[in-house]
Parts: C-alpha cells; sequence; structure tokens
C-alpha cells in the first residue's frame, strides 16, 4: 500500500499492477497534479458556458449593458462578449505547480462600445468572481475548485487507470 498526501487528507491507492515499481509509480503520479488542474479548468468553462454554478444562476446582466452587447453583436451571456476572456481560463506552470487562471500577463483588450481595455485579465478574473461595487459576484473559479474537491477520489482513480493501464500495456 502506498499512502499518498494531498494538502489535509489522506488518500490510499494499493498498488495492483506487479509489474510496476514504486520508482515508475511516483514518475506516473507526477502528473496527477497536471491531471487534476485541467479537469478544475475544464469545469471553470464548463460553469461559464452554462451560466450556472452549483444549480444557481448569476445575477443577469444590466438591460443596458445586454442592450449594447445585443446591438454591438457580441455574445450575450455573462462572461462571454468576444470570448477572449473564457478561452484565456486554462494550466499554466509557476514554479513547480500547475496553476488554474487567466493566461499570464495578458492584457485584456477591452471590446469595442462595451468596456475598456489595458488591465490584467488576472484582475479581472478577480473582479468577475468575486465582484465589485458596481457588478455582483460571478463565481466560476470556486465552484470549480469545490467540484474537483469534492472529487478528487475519482480524478485519483481515472489517472491511475489511464496513467498505469498506458504504461502497463493494457
Amino acid at each position: 500500500m502506498i499512502k499518498l498526501k494531498f494538502g489535509k487528507g489522506n488518500y490510499q491507492a494499493e498498488l495492483i499492477y506487479s509489474s510496476l515499481s514504486k520508482t515508475e509509480f511516483f514518475k506516473q503520479f507526477r502528473g496527477f497534479e497536471k491531471y487534476v488542474a485541467e479537469r478544475m479548468a475544464e469545469k471553470v468553462r464548463e460553469i461559464i458556458a452554462s451560466q450556472l454554478y452549483a444549480g444557481k444562476q448569476w445575477k443577469p446582466l444590466s438591460k443596458n449593458y445586454l442592450r449594447r452587447k445585443k446591438k454591438l453583436g457580441y455574445d450575450t451571456r455573462t462572461l462571454i462578449a468576444s470570448g477572449k476572456y473564457f478561452r484565456s481560463i486554462g494550466v499554466y506552470r509557476s514554479g513547480d505547480a500547475y496553476v488554474v487562471s487567466t493566461k499570464p500577463f495578458q492584457i485584456h483588450m477591452g471590446n469595442p462600445g462595451l468596456s475598456e481595455g489595458g488591465m490584467q485579465m488576472r484582475l479581472l478574473a478577480k473582479w468577475l468572481e468575486y465582484g465589485t461595487s458596481k457588478m455582483p459576484p460571478r463565481p466560476h473559479f470556486r465552484p470549480a475548485f469545490n467540484y474537483v474537491k469534492r472529487n478528487i477520489r475519482r480524478y485519483f482513480h481515472e489517472y491511475l487507470s489511464k496513467s498505469i493501464g498506458h504504461s502497463a500495456g493494457f
């Protein structure tokens, strides 16, 4: 039995492929962090695309903003005017860790007639996630994180099945 520690919890996985050494197992396991980060990025994009988080809808856009989006031909869904923000969400390296975020150092150039540009995409993400005095919060990163956290065992089993099965020739 090999114990694996994630944050505060202990998860155990039984090594069932005798042809796989402990060294090989840990080489395979190193990719688990990236695998989980990729699942979280997918979940963030899924939440934005569905316009739902934890079964709830975000507060609707103001009527004026929605009218401007329609007039200018932008997508009328929340957080998807031009799709730039949505497409910027991904998995990026930060030192020896994988981070789910918007593209590092990407500047939001704005959407002509709709919003000003010149701010870092990460700052925009923070405002969208937590809201401002003029804009309600539209959480998408936190619900995705909580979903992944609740399903970490399933992801671990999926990863082991794919990783070990692939390297063991299954």
